[in-house]
């Protein structure tokens, strides 16, 4: 049986992961989505609740298509990673993603 807190570690990697990929810092998915300050860091990290609205925000950002991104955790890696490097030379600019309604970090922080 899947350790929920596992997987949910594993997403966040490969998160961090794709914005490594994409030669960006936490600072530059920050301003792209229009989020305070660090959050972007908080979040990867694990000291922010991760929630489905911010990886599909994150995944829109890089043009990733959420069945490439789950397939390469979970069964289809090299169909997924070969369709986002594809996705990756594209020559276009980001995507400019909505932030989520009513993200604070106060309600979102969680405590070590």
């Amino acid at each position: 049986m899947m350790d929920p807190e596992a997987e949910v570690e594993a997403v966040r990697a490969a998160l961090r992961g794709l914005v490594r990929l994409n030669d960006r810092g936490f600072a530059w998915v920050d301003r792209q989505l229009g989020w305070s300050e660090a959050t972007a860091s908080q979040i990867l990290r694990g000291r922010i609740k991760l929630q489905v609205m911010h990886v599909f925000q994150i995944l829109m950002l890089f043009k990733v298509e959420p069945e490439d991104f789950f397939g390469s955790l979970y069964g289809k890696p090299v169909e997924a990673a070969g369709r986002m490097m594809e996705r990756r030379r594209e020559p276009a600019e980001a995507a400019q993603v909505r932030p989520a309604s009513g993200t604070r970090r106060s309600k979102e922080t969680t405590r070590n």
